[in-house]
């Protein structure tokens, strides 16, 4: 089997697709992965049997995959019409033609895979095969020694998008307050967050400064990096607490529980969101939730007064993701999928795949005949 991947340029490929596409590979299966934007070759789609497209909203590149006899499977991990109106996107994806070009989309692959229950339910309707694929810890990709710190600062974090803007603005206070009840407290924030500058560019290079009441000696900012290097950056920060603090919203409950995992598989305790992660986190024991204000800043005082407590906390999360949150279990139920989407596919793909690559073979021919006959050759 060939799988020909159509995918954007996030960290969902990271977490979604090149675990098991690398996985499918040492299974023998042929694997390759193209950016959204190229433009996709015939001879890829002749090559390939399986083509999966993350979050594509141009219709005629699943066409175009048919026409070449490709089963073709949607991947989503997002409430895409959702987003809220800060969001880098939000003008584009809540247009009315854009979410009809989704729907129209998904019902047109031949399969569908979602990251959580919420996104299955809306929009594994419009296809005849969904199938839910959580996101779970890539323990050789995220797994890198752990970076304790030894600083005499307790490093509180966080870390996101520019679609986190609201996140943000609803953890500002609280984190000011933190940092003025104690004085052995550090900020660190990665992503966006904004920096102080003397420089009329600062704004520009480095986005609004939502902490500009905090001094900068009390926090520490970092400019996001791509995915691939996100593993090596977040170890590198030495955090002692992370925070995910989430709006609550259709968009944010569609989301998955991946800042829990990412601190956790580096022993960091944390305080999450209850509307996002309350499902997930054992209260107490490998992480704290919380709703409000009030309730993240009581939960980040008790970390920070109970070092013991911390270290207890963030092994615990460690020692779970290691058992329940593990992809290597989830690799061969995936492949095991893929393989039973392609097998129920119409027997006209196999007609089309056929067709296309005589017809191909016989432009090849022709085209080397050509050539030849120009030089002179026999």
């Amino acid at each position: 089997m060939n799988i020909l991947c159509i995918n954007n340029n996030t960290g969902s490929r990271i977490w979604r697709l090149t675990p098991y596409l690398d996985y499918a590979s040492v299974q023998g299966n042929g694997v390759m992965m193209h950016n959204i934007g190229q433009d996709v070759r015939e001879e890829e789609l002749i090559w390939a049997d399986v083509v999966i497209v993350q979050m594509v909203l141009e219709r005629r590149i699943i066409d175009l995959a048919h026409k070449y006899g490709c089963t073709v499977i949607y991947e989503i991990d997002d409430l895409i019409e959702k987003v809220t109106k800060n969001h880098p996107n939000y003008i584009n994806m809540t247009r009315i033609s854009t979410r009809w070009r989704t729907f129209n989309c998904i019902r047109k692959c031949d399969a569908i895979f979602c990251s959580n229950q919420n996104i299955l339910e809306r929009y594994g309707r419009y296809n005849k095969h969904p199938f839910l694929v959580p996101n779970l810890v890539n323990v050789n990709f995220w797994g890198k020694p752990h970076n304790p710190n030894t600083g005499r600062h307790i490093r509180i974090g966080w870390a996101g998008s520019f679609a986190h803007y609201e996140d943000l603005k609803f953890f500002q206070p609280i984190i000011k307050r933190i940092l003025q009840k104690y004085d052995n407290t550090k900020f660190i924030y990665v992503g966006m967050g904004g920096w102080k500058g003397e420089s009329p560019h600062a704004k520009f290079n480095y986005g609004e400064d939502l902490f500009n009441e905090i001094p900068v000696d009390r926090r520490e900012y970092h400019q996001g990096v791509a995915p691939e290097f996100w593993p090596e950056k977040l170890a590198s920060l030495q955090l002692d607490i992370g925070v995910a603090p989430v709006i609550d919203n259709e968009f944010s409950r569609a989301k998955t529980p991946i800042k829990w995992m990412e601190y956790g598989i580096n022993k960091e305790p944390g305080v999450f969101s209850t509307c996002l992660y309350g499902d997930t986190v054992k209260e107490q024991v490998d992480g704290f939730v919380a709703s409000e204000t009030h309730g993240f800043f009581n939960r980040l005082c008790y970390l920070i007064e109970n070092k013991d407590f911390r270290e207890k906390m963030g092994n615990a999360a460690y020692e779970r993701i290691l058992k329940d949150f593990n992809i290597i279990n989830f690799k061969p139920i995936w492949m095991k999928e893929v393989i039973k989407i392609l097998a129920s596919s119409p027997k006209s793909y196999r007609v089309r795949k056929d067709k296309a690559k005589l017809e191909f073979q016989q432009a090849f021919r022709e085209e080397n005949q050509k050539l030849r006959q120009m030089r002179g050759e026999n």
